[in-house]
Parts: C-alpha cells; structure tokens; sequence
C-alpha cells in the first residue's frame, strides 16, 4: 500500500543531519578488506544491526575474490518483500569498503549513511509494496566493483527482472566556491562551477528512472540542486561515470543510476587520509537521502514505469 504525502514527508522529516552524522562516526574507518579485515566486519556488523532495528531481514551474499590469495567477502542485502509483482525489484546499494589508509567518509561512509536512511524510512512506510526492494551494502567496490559484478551477474543468470538500481556513490561534499568543480571534457550537459549539486548519472533504460527522481526532489527535497546525464554508449567515451557499482549493471542491459558529488572532480579529501566527517554538508546529505526514500517508495508502489517498461530481464 503506498503511504500518503502526508505520510511521507512526515517520515521524510525524521532524515536529519544528526542521524546522518551518527552513521557516519561509526563508518568512518579505514575499512579495506584486504588489510583490516576487523575494521570491515565493525563495519558490516554496523550495518547489520541497523537494518534490523529497521525490522528488515538481512542475509549475507558471499563471493570470493582473488587478491592477497582467495577469500570470502560479502555483501550485506537487506529486503522488503513484494506483495504484488514478485519478481521484480528495485535495488539501492552504496559500498561499505574504503582504499587503503583513508577512513573515507565521503568515499563512501556518505552512501552508505543515506542507503540506511533510506531503509529505515520505507521498512516504516512500505506494506508489501507491489515491488520487492533490496538494499544492498556492496563490497569489494574498491577493487574493481568486485561484489556488485558479482550481484548483477546472479540476477542476470537467473533472468530476475529490476526495475532500477540506484548506486549511492559519494554522496556529502559540496563547495560554494567559483571553479570548485571540476568538469572532464566532452561531457555533454551544462555543469555549474560550483560543487554544490548531486550529479545523476544514468543509462539509456534508465531514463524513466531519472525523470521519476526529478518528481522525487520536488515532492521531498527541492532545494536540492542536480545535474543530469544520460549515457547510451554504457559509459565508454566517458569512463569517469562508471566508477561505481552501477557499473556492472549497466553491462548488464539493467537500468541503473549513479548519485554523486562527483567525488574527485569536487572534494579534495578523496581518497586522502583528511576523507572526515567534518569536511562533509550533513544537510546537503539530507536531502539526498530524503529524495532518495521519495524514489524508493515510488518506484516500490507505483506504476509510474509501466508504460517505459521499466522492468528489464537481463
């Protein structure tokens, strides 16, 4: 059943800066899974523990992965049942790893903080949505987008439908300055100057997804500013846009979203051992994470898609 407006914003009111800065204390840590491994499993132990105090079942995907001789790494899926059309589902996913030496907080504590954000407020909201909605904390993103290939290549064998994946990618820097933002040649879109938008990268199938997230922003954020780029080529002749974990689902003909402050075109933390909670706008993190939640439970209960067939089988 979808909520009512009232109902959502109201829900939406409860996604404020200090929850967010909560997450973050507790993400940001240098967390690389081939060098602290105990950092990695606070870290996943966090996350577990927070989708449950959602009320949302949580399972862990193993994969292993070859780099310092092979191991089991995991991502962490935490799903809300569909009531209607089963086989379909919406994923949200941010990676919970960190580059070495970095507690990366922008990269990618931020994603991760607004993915649980988003959790809770739709395990509040959404009764057997007629879409199945997973929320999947990713590892091994840093490694070449090791657990979300992984993901994406299952649910292509087994033919699964998705509607949307939206990857939550550095998510929480912004700059007022003139010329803060960087801007890779040959993109084809207008990019102010100034860092202080979220960037909305998508593929061709995804282009109902991105016209629905601009209803979202209106509905639950609309001061919230973004820059939108559509790619039909898989991100190829701009390869700063695949660096995340919608990558893998883009090569898999799946619609797919990247959210971003554009990380190293903007924030001069990443990857940098200063990658704090300190240097990020918990407020401009907000509002992502509350049009994030908007997006999540219409794409769950709505039939917005319907006639952009926005289901696809990989």
């Amino acid at each position: 059943m979808r909520p009512s407006v009232d109902q959502l914003q109201e829900h939406l009111k409860s996604i404020e800066p200090a929850r967010l800065r909560l997450h973050l204390t507790r993400l940001s840590i240098v967390r690389n899974q081939l060098l602290n491994p105990r950092a990695i499993g606070r870290v996943k132990r966090y996350v577990e523990e927070t989708f449950d105090r959602a009320g949302l079942a949580v399972r862990t995907e193993p994969f292993w992965w070859w780099g310092s001789g092979w191991r089991r790494h995991h991502n962490l899926i935490a799903t809300i049942p569909a009531g209607g059309l089963d086989d379909e589902r919406i994923i949200i996913g941010a990676h919970y790893d960190s580059v070495p030496f970095s507690p990366g907080a922008d990269d990618n504590a931020s994603g991760v903080a607004v993915l649980l954000e988003t959790a809770r407020v739709c395990a509040a909201l959404a009764r057997w949505p007629r879409r199945r909605i997973d929320f999947i904390a990713f590892g091994m993103e840093e490694e070449g987008c090791v657990g979300s290939r992984r993901h994406a290549d299952r649910l292509a064998r087994l033919g699964a439908p998705v509607t949307a994946m939206v990857s939550l990618e550095c998510v929480g820097y912004t700059d007022q300055r003139p010329r803060s933002q960087r801007i890779p040649p040959g993109v084809p879109v207008h990019v102010p100057d100034r860092g202080t938008f979220l960037g909305v990268i998508g593929n061709g199938p995804a282009r109902p997804v991105t016209a629905l997230l601009a209803r979202a922003i209106q509905l639950a954020s609309p001061q919230l500013e973004t820059v939108t780029l559509v790619v039909d080529d898989g991100g190829l002749s701009l390869p700063a846009t695949r660096l995340s974990d919608h990558a893998p689902f883009w090569d898999r003909g799946y619609p797919a979203l990247m959210l971003t402050d554009t990380a190293f075109l903007r924030n001069p933390h990443y990857h940098q051992s200063h990658d704090l909670p300190d240097t990020l706008d918990l407020e401009f993190m907000a509002r992502v994470a509350r049009s994030v939640a908007a997006l999540t439970l219409m794409l769950a209960d709505g039939d917005e898609l319907a006639d952009s067939d926005g289901s696809h089988r990989g």
